[in-house]
């Protein structure tokens, strides 16, 4: 792994990274498939953060419903824009910058159990499929 892994552009955009841990780390980042399985308050601080670092790929595994007090976690729900005055670090809704974030992925997006998803979502991670039973769905 080497310079000509990461692009000039990425390379502005992890500068901080590349300066704390070095591009070969940096190179192995772009090319890290993670699965996160269950969204809580703190998965939002972890998604956030997995995804600042340059990731390939994040699969993210939840069968929960969504109920009002874990949606405001994510999201400042009766936040309603005004176009007539800008943003400000104050007024930024909560989830602003996880929903930029989410918005610049390429992240098909599937209403399956994990159980039913587990398959594909091995194979495209490149692990065996056998590295969760079906104890695990449970």
């Amino acid at each position: 792994m080497n310079a000509q892994d990461i692009s000039e552009e990425e390379a502005a955009l992890y500068d901080r990274q590349i300066r704390l841990w070095g591009l070969e780390a940096q190179s192995r980042l772009k090319k890290a498939k993670l699965l996160l399985i269950g969204l809580s308050p703190v998965a939002g601080e972890i998604i956030k953060n997995i995804v600042l670092s340059g990731i390939d790929t994040l699969t993210i595994c939840d069968d929960k419903t969504v109920e009002y007090p874990s949606l405001k976690t994510f999201f400042e729900v009766n936040w309603h824009g005004n176009t007539n005055s800008p943003l400000t670090a104050k007024r930024m809704p909560k989830g602003f910058f996880l929903a930029q974030l989410i918005s610049k992925l390429d992240c098909p997006i599937s209403r399956q159990s994990l159980m039913e998803a587990w398959p594909r979502v091995a194979e495209n991670l490149g692990v065996p499929t056998t590295l969760l039973s079906e104890d695990d769905f449970a």
